[in-house]
């Protein structure tokens, strides 16, 4: 029997990468980019390291005010769902050859990716008590847990045409591990008068993979070389119009898939509600069994089941739309919106320069405004002086913050979110565009 719920695999968007084309693993978000090289090859652990950490509600400087927290100002900064991001992404290989109009490659990409979503409500209730909710309730149906381990195969195909360049990327997922919590509803009620709480809960926790032996990670590892017991799919779509020499636009749906959990499923669900009005002191005593009577009645009022049946994650989809102006040969300015959905739509727009130096140097500089933060400065550094290509690319510079027992530590005190990607490529074969031809004088 197949358990129908359908959940949510996590990704996390990077706005700095898309315009950087010269490098492969700008096509994870722009997979019709156009690249400098003909032949490019990523081996394991060296082409692509990406690390990032995200919190939408707030930032430290919003939570931490001189040697003091000021939760006060940090609950009012949050909003109704928020969340907080933590993933590590390493390519294990990628192969990209050019032939003739085309571009086609292959890629392997180890994902681990973790998500708490928390609301408002919570925190409101757990600083400031049940007061405030005197005849309301408190809305916890966005609190969850999203956490996924899985493996990317991916295989791509670019046509470069005169106005449009189409691309995309079908991708088969090999699931690992996965949990998620989901709260169809769950809140809590307080009375006007009595301040009694009245619980109710409609929720469910699905794990796959939770009950591997993680304590020899290598072991780990060779036993889920032949694991693809989890089965999934996912695309990218994408594509570049070229209106004229200076102004070129772009657009692209990124992540559109699932994985199927099927090996080493549990289900735990959790329904009912009941009503509590405190605790009633007394003297403990060997006789007392008011505590006993208590679970049996939590036990009563709440539905329990736990269950073994097959689930279905999804992707969480990303969707950009780019646009870059030709300044000079180059230089380029760059712009783009983009949309992702986690328990709630958000929105970011990012700006941002590029400049060439040579054949060898590459600068991008980005501005983002991303979860109603505007301190989002990023960097893209492409260094290619041969067969070997470095790069390192990031949303957000971290600044330098002092306290006066540790004046060089360095917090990202006006940041939501913070990642890197860092990798050496091989790259052969620099692609020469032709350069416009002026008629001869007569």
């Amino acid at each position: 029997m197949l358990f129908l719920q359908f959940h949510t695999v996590l990704a996390q968007s990077e706005h700095t990468l898309g315009f950087m084309e010269n490098v492969f693993q700008s096509t994870y978000s722009n997979p019709a980019a156009i690249p400098d090289h003909y032949i490019s090859v990523g081996l394991p652990g060296i082409s692509s390291a990406y690390m990032g950490v995200t919190n939408t509600g707030f930032t430290y400087n919003q939570l931490v005010r001189g040697d003091s927290f000021d939760i006060n100002n940090a609950l009012k900064k949050s909003q109704k769902k928020n969340f907080v991001y933590a993933g590590v992404n390493v390519d294990i290989f990628h192969l990209r050859i050019k032939a003739r109009t085309s571009f086609i490659s292959f890629h392997i990409s180890e994902k681990t990716d973790a998500r708490f979503s928390y609301p408002k409500d919570l925190l409101s209730l757990a600083w400031q008590g049940n007061y405030q909710f005197k005849g309301n309730k408190a809305d916890l149906a966005s609190l969850g847990v999203d956490f996924n381990y899985y493996r990317e195969f991916g295989v791509g195909y670019v046509r470069e045409g005169k106005k449009w360049n189409i691309g995309g990327t079908a991708k088969f997922l090999q699931g690992f591990v996965n949990a998620h919590v989901k709260n169809k509803n769950l809140n809590l009620k307080v009375a006007d008068q009595t301040y009694d709480l009245t619980a109710i809960s409609n929720g469910s926790l699905n794990t796959s993979g939770m009950s591997s032996d993680f304590s020899d990670p290598k072991t780990y590892l060779m036993n889920n070389l032949t694991n693809f017991s989890n089965r999934g799919m996912a695309f990218d779509l994408g594509a570049t119009y070229k209106h004229n020499d200076k102004w070129n636009f772009s657009f692209s749906v990124n992540n559109i898939g699932f994985i199927h959990w099927a090996k080493d499923v549990k289900n735990y669900n959790i329904q009912g509600g009941t009503t509590f009005d405190g605790i009633h002191y007394k003297v403990p005593n060997s006789n007392d069994t008011s505590h006993v009577n208590y679970t049996d009645s939590l036990k009563n009022s709440f539905k329990y089941t736990e269950t073994a049946h097959k689930y279905t994650t999804w992707v969480i989809p990303q969707f950009y739309a780019r646009v870059k102006y030709n300044l000079t040969k180059k230089t380029m300015l760059n712009g783009s919106l983009s949309l992702e959905r986690y328990k709630a739509f958000r929105t970011s727009a990012t700006i941002g320069v590029t400049q060439k130096i040579g054949n060898i140097f590459s600068l991008l500089l980005t501005y983002t405004y991303q979860y109603r933060n505007l301190d989002n400065a990023g960097i893209g550094i492409v260094i290619n002086p041969g067969p070997v290509q470095l790069y390192f690319v990031s949303d957000c510079i971290l600044r330098t913050y002092s306290y006066s027992s540790h004046p060089f530590i360095i917090i990202p005190k006006d940041a939501k979110s913070i990642n890197f990607r860092v990798g050496i490529n091989l790259v052969f074969g620099r692609i020469r565009l032709p350069e416009k031809q002026t008629a001869p004088k007569k």
